[in-house]
């Protein structure tokens, strides 16, 4: 599976920062009622 995230972090005290986008791979299993992540990998 191909996902798009995009981010939006805050630290108090600091400016505002712009959200950061990335494209991730991954595997997804369904275990029961819930489903596990793994093979988590960044792509360009």
């Amino acid at each position: 599976m191909l996902v798009a995230v995009t981010v939006k972090t805050s630290t108090a005290g600091a400016a505002e920062q712009q959200p950061r986008r990335w494209r991730m791979r991954i595997s997804v299993q369904k275990v029961g009622d819930g489903a596990t992540v793994s093979n988590v990998e960044f792509v360009q």
